[in-house]
Protein backbone atom coordinates (compact mmCIF):
# COMPACT_ATOMS: atom_id res chain seq x y z
CA UNK A 1 0.00 0.00 0.00
CA UNK A 2 1.14 3.48 -0.93
CA UNK A 3 0.59 6.95 0.12
CA UNK A 4 0.70 9.98 -2.08
CA UNK A 5 1.24 13.28 -0.77
CA UNK A 6 -1.38 15.79 -2.07
CA UNK A 7 0.01 18.68 -2.83
CA UNK A 8 -1.15 22.52 -1.05
CA UNK A 9 -1.92 23.74 -4.91
CA UNK A 10 -4.51 20.43 -5.35
CA UNK A 11 -5.83 20.34 -2.19
CA UNK A 12 -6.59 24.20 -2.73
CA UNK A 13 -8.50 23.29 -6.01
CA UNK A 14 -10.70 21.03 -4.31
CA UNK A 15 -11.36 23.24 -1.44
CA UNK A 16 -12.22 25.98 -4.00
CA UNK A 17 -14.33 23.64 -5.82
CA UNK A 18 -16.91 22.53 -2.98
CA UNK A 19 -17.06 25.41 -1.01
CA UNK A 20 -17.82 27.32 -4.26
CA UNK A 21 -20.49 24.81 -5.00
CA UNK A 22 -23.92 24.72 -2.92
CA UNK A 23 -24.80 21.26 -4.73
CA UNK A 24 -21.63 20.04 -3.20
CA UNK A 25 -22.02 21.96 0.35
CA UNK A 26 -25.17 20.15 0.81
CA UNK A 27 -24.08 16.81 -0.41
CA UNK A 28 -21.28 17.09 2.85
CA UNK A 29 -23.94 17.99 5.26
CA UNK A 30 -24.38 15.38 8.12
CA UNK A 31 -27.79 14.40 9.51
CA UNK A 32 -26.47 16.23 12.80
CA UNK A 33 -25.74 19.37 10.89
CA UNK A 34 -29.15 19.57 9.19
CA UNK A 35 -30.75 19.37 12.94
CA UNK A 36 -28.26 21.99 14.23
CA UNK A 37 -28.95 24.30 11.49
CA UNK A 38 -32.71 24.25 11.89
CA UNK A 39 -32.71 24.40 15.62
CA UNK A 40 -30.15 26.05 17.52
CA UNK A 41 -27.48 27.29 15.10
CA UNK A 42 -28.43 29.64 12.72
CA UNK A 43 -25.86 29.43 9.84
CA UNK A 44 -25.46 31.66 7.03
CA UNK A 45 -23.53 30.84 3.46
CA UNK A 46 -20.09 31.68 5.11
CA UNK A 47 -20.54 29.79 8.35
CA UNK A 48 -21.50 26.52 6.08
CA UNK A 49 -18.42 27.56 3.58
CA UNK A 50 -16.14 27.54 6.33
CA UNK A 51 -17.59 24.36 7.53
CA UNK A 52 -16.27 23.08 4.06
CA UNK A 53 -12.91 24.49 4.36
CA UNK A 54 -12.22 23.42 7.71
CA UNK A 55 -13.44 19.49 6.45
CA UNK A 56 -11.09 20.09 3.16
CA UNK A 57 -8.35 21.51 5.70
CA UNK A 58 -8.72 18.00 7.99
CA UNK A 59 -8.23 16.20 5.07
CA UNK A 60 -5.12 18.04 3.81
CA UNK A 61 -3.99 17.11 7.01
CA UNK A 62 -4.91 13.65 7.33
CA UNK A 63 -3.24 12.98 3.75
CA UNK A 64 -0.32 14.19 5.24
CA UNK A 65 -0.04 12.44 8.52
CA UNK A 66 -0.90 9.03 6.55
CA UNK A 67 2.00 9.68 4.09
CA UNK A 68 4.27 10.71 7.25
CA UNK A 69 3.38 7.27 9.09
CA UNK A 70 3.88 5.15 6.09
CA UNK A 71 7.26 7.06 4.98
CA UNK A 72 9.06 7.54 8.01
CA UNK A 73 12.03 8.18 6.43
CA UNK A 74 10.83 11.20 5.03
CA UNK A 75 10.73 12.61 8.64
CA UNK A 76 13.14 15.16 10.13
CA UNK A 77 16.32 14.82 11.65
CA UNK A 78 14.43 14.63 14.50
CA UNK A 79 11.66 12.42 13.78
CA UNK A 80 8.94 15.62 13.89
CA UNK A 81 6.87 16.56 11.19
CA UNK A 82 5.63 20.07 9.89
CA UNK A 83 2.07 19.27 8.87
CA UNK A 84 0.72 22.22 6.04
CA UNK A 85 -2.61 23.98 6.66
CA UNK A 86 -4.79 25.43 3.83
CA UNK A 87 -5.18 28.93 3.79
CA UNK A 88 -7.53 31.30 2.30
CA UNK A 89 -5.18 32.02 -0.75
CA UNK A 90 -5.14 28.79 -1.99
CA UNK A 91 -8.85 28.68 -2.52
CA UNK A 92 -8.03 31.88 -5.44
CA UNK A 93 -7.91 28.91 -8.53
CA UNK A 94 -10.67 27.65 -10.99
CA UNK A 95 -12.67 25.01 -9.74
CA UNK A 96 -12.30 21.50 -11.17
CA UNK A 97 -15.04 19.55 -13.22
CA UNK A 98 -17.52 17.13 -10.95
CA UNK A 99 -15.56 14.12 -12.39
CA UNK A 100 -12.02 15.52 -11.52
CA UNK A 101 -13.44 16.05 -8.27
CA UNK A 102 -14.64 12.78 -7.98
CA UNK A 103 -11.58 11.00 -9.11
CA UNK A 104 -9.53 13.37 -6.28
CA UNK A 105 -11.72 12.86 -3.47
CA UNK A 106 -12.18 8.88 -4.17
CA UNK A 107 -7.91 8.86 -4.31
CA UNK A 108 -7.97 11.17 -1.09
CA UNK A 109 -10.25 8.33 0.75
CA UNK A 110 -7.38 6.06 -0.08
CA UNK A 111 -4.65 8.16 0.63
CA UNK A 112 -5.70 9.19 4.17
CA UNK A 113 -4.98 5.75 5.40
CA UNK A 114 -1.29 4.73 6.45
CA UNK A 115 0.77 1.61 5.25
CA UNK A 116 -0.39 0.08 8.85
CA UNK A 117 -4.37 0.78 7.90
CA UNK A 118 -4.70 3.27 10.14
CA UNK A 119 -6.86 6.10 9.05
CA UNK A 120 -6.22 9.68 9.82
CA UNK A 121 -9.70 10.95 9.97
CA UNK A 122 -12.41 11.37 11.70
CA UNK A 123 -15.31 9.08 11.74
CA UNK A 124 -17.53 12.12 11.14
CA UNK A 125 -15.45 13.59 8.42
CA UNK A 126 -14.82 10.51 6.93
CA UNK A 127 -18.72 10.27 6.47
CA UNK A 128 -19.18 13.43 4.96
CA UNK A 129 -16.42 12.79 2.53
CA UNK A 130 -18.37 9.36 1.49
CA UNK A 131 -21.57 11.21 0.88
CA UNK A 132 -19.59 13.42 -1.72
CA UNK A 133 -17.76 10.96 -3.17
CA UNK A 134 -21.57 9.26 -3.62
CA UNK A 135 -23.03 12.20 -4.81
CA UNK A 136 -19.69 13.29 -7.54
CA UNK A 137 -20.47 9.82 -8.95
CA UNK A 138 -23.74 10.61 -9.70
CA UNK A 139 -22.99 14.12 -10.80
CA UNK A 140 -22.45 13.68 -14.63
CA UNK A 141 -25.89 12.54 -14.59
CA UNK A 142 -27.09 15.52 -12.85
CA UNK A 143 -25.25 17.88 -15.05
CA UNK A 144 -26.50 16.53 -17.98
CA UNK A 145 -30.12 17.01 -17.24
CA UNK A 146 -28.58 20.78 -15.39
CA UNK A 147 -27.48 21.62 -19.42
CA UNK A 148 -30.62 20.11 -21.05
CA UNK A 149 -32.88 22.93 -18.80
CA UNK A 150 -33.95 26.08 -20.73
CA UNK A 151 -32.42 29.37 -19.08
CA UNK A 152 -35.61 30.84 -18.11
CA UNK A 153 -36.21 27.86 -16.05
CA UNK A 154 -32.87 27.92 -14.37
CA UNK A 155 -33.30 31.46 -13.25
CA UNK A 156 -36.72 30.14 -11.76
CA UNK A 157 -34.66 27.75 -9.99
CA UNK A 158 -31.65 29.63 -8.93
CA UNK A 159 -34.85 32.71 -6.87
CA UNK A 160 -36.40 29.58 -5.77
CA UNK A 161 -33.11 28.13 -4.01
CA UNK A 162 -31.86 32.02 -2.71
Amino acid sequence: MSVILFRREHMGRIASTIINTPRYLEAMKLEQDRKEEGGYLKMDAEDIQNRAFHFCDRLYMANQLAYYLTYSSELDEDGSIKLARLQAEDLNVPAMDGKTLHEDLRSLDYHIISNAGRSMFSAEDLQRLTQLIEFTEKEPAITAIDEDIPDIWREALAEMEA
